[in-house]
């Protein structure tokens, strides 16, 4: 099976990572064929906090707006942008990805971003992005009950017919500590080493 090899996480910042894994335990999304390896990706202050306030507004939470990054260099194969932004804990029924992007990254290797930021996504169709550019920003559109990034691989640019990849990243940071060709899993706290 093919495995996205990505040089950075998807997005900018410490995040902690609500869905994530191999098991039914850490991810609910491993029922889902395209989205078997999937991840959620929320904001935190501290390891058990993920917004300020009482959390009704988007911008209670610490992910709301993070800039989302190519993980890996490619190009734009679907750009989706002017769904409005769910109120926290209410969600959009019939648009599941809301805001989204699908990016090819070999033949058979594509990474698809949900839930971003109305009006934040920054490239079109046909765009070729480098790793690390800035292509939209954290929102919370579709069925999202609060902002967070889905970001999963996938073996075609249809969701409904895609086999799910495993994605592995290259260098991060997981729980303070150095890992190399890593797949987080649920609970950990990750981030991008820089430089």
């Amino acid at each position: 099976m093919k495995i996205l090899h990505a040089e950075l996480l998807p997005i900018d910042g410490v995040s902690f990572v609500f869905w994530g894994g191999e098991t039914k335990e850490q991810n609910y999304h491993i029922e889902n064929r395209a989205q078997r390896h999937a991840f959620d990706f929320t904001g935190m202050h501290q390891p058990t906090l993920r917004y300020r306030g009482d959390g009704t507004k988007n911008e209670d939470y610490f992910i709301f707006d993070r800039p989302i990054i190519a993980p890996l260099d490619g190009v734009v194969i679907e750009a989706v942008d002017g769904i409005r932004d769910n109120q926290p804990k209410k969600m959009h029924q019939y648009m599941i990805f809301g805001n989204s992007l699908i990016v090819q990254h070999d033949v058979s290797i594509f990474s698809v971003f949900a839930h971003l930021k109305c009006g934040s996504v920054s490239v079109r169709p046909g765009d070729h992005i480098k790793t690390g550019a800035h292509i939209a920003r954290c929102g919370n559109s579709g069925r999202s009950s609060e902002p967070h990034l889905h970001f999963h691989a996938q073996s075609t640019d249809d969701v409904n017919d895609a086999d799910g990849l495993r994605c592995v990243f290259k260098r991060i940071r997981v729980d303070h500590s150095f890992r190399e060709d890593y797949s987080p899993v649920r609970l950990d706290i990750v981030e991008n080493i820089k430089g």
